[in-house]
């Protein structure tokens, strides 16, 4: 996903879960609530898209996308 940074999503992603706990706790009307909701599962695939997470045994790894892209690219130049 190129312009955004992986900081960006990780800083929106807790903003939104924030927002939408928030809320959650002030009996918000239903339609305000589905709204933030959609908007916090949007924000969480974004993490998905921009970032490698494999888990193993119980521990959760993360790398970034285009970090992995450009070293894999590296490594078809290298073995020409």
């Amino acid at each position: 996903m190129e312009g955004l940074s992986v900081r960006t999503i990780l800083v929106n992603v807790v903003i939104q879960a924030i927002i939408f706990l928030y809320l959650l706790d002030n009996d918000t009307s239903m339609l305000i609530l589905v709204s933030s909701g959609v908007g916090l599962l949007i924000e969480i695939w974004k993490i998905q898209k921009a970032l490698i997470v494999k888990v193993r045994a119980g521990l959760a790894g993360v790398g970034d996308r285009d970090r992995a892209a450009d070293e894999a690219a590296q490594r078809t130049i290298r073995a020409r």
